[in-house]
């Protein structure tokens, strides 16, 4: 039975890219799981229960619902999320997407305000609700409060559990947007400073007006403050550096069942807890060692790993990401804190889901009195 879901899977996904909706092809997909699955399945890790027929039968019914949205059939996504909720054995890694989303349709489609309030209460009290999904949760449950037509049921959202989000640092870069028509990615006009060669070999400078990204004018406003070195990386900036750091724990052997055969090009636990769990104690001696660690040895550590590795395969790092080791082993200072025992919860999040790390990382270069680039 696993191919053939397999199958429908893949046809779903397509349909839904192409802006098809079926939804004859839902009501036919919205039925409950045979009881014998969880069963069965529910002892496996889940690095092996994802290659089971109720995991991807699980992911169908997720894209069903995406479906039913389309269509603006929002009783009917309730009725399915609750459904998807209803168990924890198959993609646990989507709860927290689903206890949001069933959160907005309930308070912004539906208008079940005590029900929405609810659904929060019940994400945040979800032991397997990822961090990022649970602020986002908080999140909405702050804004419902502001809200003047949410203010008879101002006695409920008191009950929501609270979290400690501490703020982060706010720069204010501003620019000129260049005028454009329809959807799309902002774009900016940037004076940008040109250098030629005048004549008597006399260098020049001219400014002249590009077009650039938001990421791209973020980038020329820290050059101008002195950081010289930028990166518009999204995650892969931080992924980059864990991959390279972590390497010869990421493949270590004697883990039972994460090398199934020969062309995996990473241990089938990366992306789940199992990952740390199955790596516990080596995880935590190296993110000791990084701390603690001088500049000199951090960067002997991403050289070990450059030299030896560069080109091979590794989910988690791209090659292309930094333009040379040196510019690697400066980067590694920016990414220390965030090894450290104190990050530990969001940097395993990083390898799993991504989305907490900054899209662009600046860099500065500092010249000692020994004349060592730091």
């Amino acid at each position: 039975m696993f191919t053939p879901y397999c199958g429908l899977n893949a046809a779903l996904f397509t349909v839904i890219n192409r802006g098809i909706w079926l939804g004859s092809a839902i009501s036919h997909l919205r039925k409950p799981l045979p009881s014998v699955w969880p069963s069965y399945f529910e002892n496996l890790p889940v690095y092996l229960r994802c290659f089971t027929v109720g995991w991807v039968y699980t992911r169908i019914l997720s894209r069903g619902v995406e479906v039913l949205q389309r269509l603006r059939m929002y009783k009917e996504a309730v009725e399915e999320l609750r459904n998807l909720l209803s168990q924890s054995t198959y993609c646990p890694d989507s709860r927290g997407r689903w206890w949001d989303r069933l959160a907005l349709n309930l308070q912004q489609h539906l208008k079940c305000i005590d029900q929405a309030i609810h659904c929060i209460k019940e994400g945040l009290s979800d032991p397997l609700v990822r961090t990022g999904h649970r602020l986002s949760l908080f999140q909405r449950a702050a804004r419902m409060k502001e809200s003047p037509s949410c203010k008879k049921h101002w006695k409920l959202l008191q009950d929501v559990p609270s979290m400690d989000v501490q703020d982060v640092s706010h720069v204010t870069i501003r620019g000129k947007m260049c005028p454009q028509t329809g959807m799309g990615k902002s774009v900016f006009l940037m004076e940008d400073i040109v250098q030629s060669q005048g004549q008597n070999e006399n260098p020049s400078t001219s400014s002249e007006t590009v077009m650039c990204s938001v990421e791209e004018l973020a980038l020329a406003h820290y050059r101008q403050q002195g950081f010289d070195q930028g990166i518009h990386g999204e995650g892969s900036t931080f992924s980059t550096l864990f991959g390279l750091l972590m390497w010869d724990i990421i493949f270590m052997g004697g883990i039972e069942d994460v090398f199934r055969n020969t062309y995996q090009v990473c241990p089938l636990d990366l992306h789940t807890d199992s990952f740390y769990e199955n790596r516990k104690t080596p995880i935590e001696e190296r993110l000791d060692l990084l701390q603690e660690a001088s500049v000199e040895t951090l960067q002997m550590l991403v050289a070990e790993t450059w030299n030896s590795q560069q080109g091979k395969i590794n989910p988690l790092v791209n090659w292309e990401r930094f333009v040379s080791l040196e510019q690697a082993q400066n980067s590694i200072l920016t990414a220390q804190d965030s090894m450290s025992s104190d990050h530990l919860e969001v940097a395993l999040d990083e390898v799993g889901l991504g989305g907490w790390t900054p899209e662009v990382t600046v860099l500065e270069e500092i010249y000692q009195s020994s004349g060592q680039q730091r």
